[in-house]
């Protein structure tokens, strides 16, 4: 995997793991990220723990993309 992409995704993980300032619109990030395999590693489990994570503060892409999630029958 390349450096950035390992990089950007400890950041992104770091920040959507603070309780003080949890962000929803990274929290949708990582669930993206597991979801279409931009982390060469397609994980659906996790892709819902983050989309369901965002979802709680409304962000309206993640439960857009766990509505999808349930149609498509992924990881649930």
């Amino acid at each position: 995997m390349n450096q950035f992409v390992v990089l950007a995704l400890a950041c992104f993980l770091l920040s959507a793991c603070d309780n003080n300032t949890p962000d929803a619109a990274e929290q949708y990030v990582l669930g993206s990220a597991y979801d279409d395999g931009g982390t060469q590693n397609i994980d659906y489990e996790k892709a819902r723990y983050w989309y369901e994570k965002s979802s709680a503060q409304r962000n309206l892409d993640a439960m857009r993309a766990l509505g999808f999630m349930y149609e498509k029958d992924k990881g649930m």
